[in-house]
């Protein structure tokens, strides 16, 4: 699940199966605050004005290409989202 209301689980269950724990990652308290939210925007975007993040980061396919596409998606070989460029007559 990306994205969501989490299912509950049984936190019983989870110690039986060996100790194990969970944690729910968030962005939300680090931006609770109006100010605090500007601040890591700025940062953000600098960092990517800067090119320490690669915005551009996708898989281009031709459309003659759509098999091998397939191929590597069902290989889990591709990180990121996957564009199909059309083929215009």
């Amino acid at each position: 699940m990306a994205s969501g209301p989490a299912p509950a689980i049984d936190p019983e269950l989870l110690n039986r199966r060996g100790r194990l724990f969970l944690t729910r990652p968030s962005i939300f308290p680090h931006n609770a605050a109006a100010a605090q939210f500007r601040e890591n925007a700025a940062n953000l975007f600098k960092a990517m004005s800067d090119g320490m993040s690669d915005t551009n980061s996708y898989s281009r396919f031709e459309w003659t290409q759509v098999q091998d596409l397939h191929r590597a998606l069902e290989a889990r070989e591709l990180s990121g989202p996957a564009v199909i460029i059309p083929q215009i007559p």
